[in-house]
């Protein structure tokens, strides 16, 4: 919890660390500025008179980043563990409750993977190594992250669309399983609403109310 609250010193403004490291990505990625500095832990120099949409940028990724700092530090704590992991799975196989099974490739990027402590599963004062996994999509659109029925994955004729969102994250969670050989272990799904994040709208992804592990 320290280590979030020197990011965002009382919950307020960002501190100048991650307003120069959001600064350098920003030059990077759409100025093309050749001059960055490749040490994240350099503050980069402010750049005068930004062009208009890159100072809007700039406040929506800040505002952006603020909120979800401030809402990861009520749930602390966590261990990070990787982001954006990148794998390709030949033949993973997926088993149905009537015992058919069926195998495809799988080429899966995870946004993030923390272990964080439940208390409803896990003893706090356990070795995070022994946390439940917790894996994390980013989405910019109007993604669902509850649905009622298994099927609402799958149907394209639903109300609400497919939630072809949390089907994805599903298939990366099996995909993450098979990767590190992991056998009964609980693993959380999540999806951080771009678009639409407002604080403490943050909730695990659900099947009739009840999260998906």
């Amino acid at each position: 919890k320290a280590d979030i609250e020197s990011l965002i010193p009382e919950g307020k403004a960002l501190s100048r660390r991650v307003q120069d490291y959001i600064m350098n990505e920003i030059r990077k990625n759409y100025l093309k500025d050749p001059e960055i500095y490749a040490d994240g832990d350099k503050a980069a120099p402010r750049q005068k008179n930004l062009p208009g949409d890159i100072e809007v940028y700039n406040d929506l990724i800040s505002r952006y980043v603020a909120k979800v700092l401030n809402e990861e530090k009520d749930r602390t704590p966590f261990l990070y563990i990787s982001s954006e992991h990148r794998k390709k799975l030949s033949l993973l196989e997926l088993k149905g409750s009537d015992g058919h099974s069926f195998r495809f490739n799988l080429n899966y990027q995870i946004d993030r993977i923390d272990r964080y402590s439940d208390q409803d599963v896990t003893d706090v004062n356990n070795g995070p190594q022994h946390w439940p996994l917790r894996i994390i999509d980013y989405k910019t659109g109007g993604d669902t992250t509850s649905i009622s029925m298994i099927e609402e994955m799958f149907d394209n004729n639903s109300s609400k669309g497919r939630a072809k969102a949390i089907l994805q994250l599903f298939l990366y969670a099996q995909g993450y399983a098979a990767e590190k050989h992991l056998t009964n272990e609980p693993i959380q799904l999540w999806i951080f609403p771009v678009k639409a994040f407002e604080p403490k709208s943050l909730r695990p992804v659900s099947i009739d109310e009840n999260p998906l592990v």
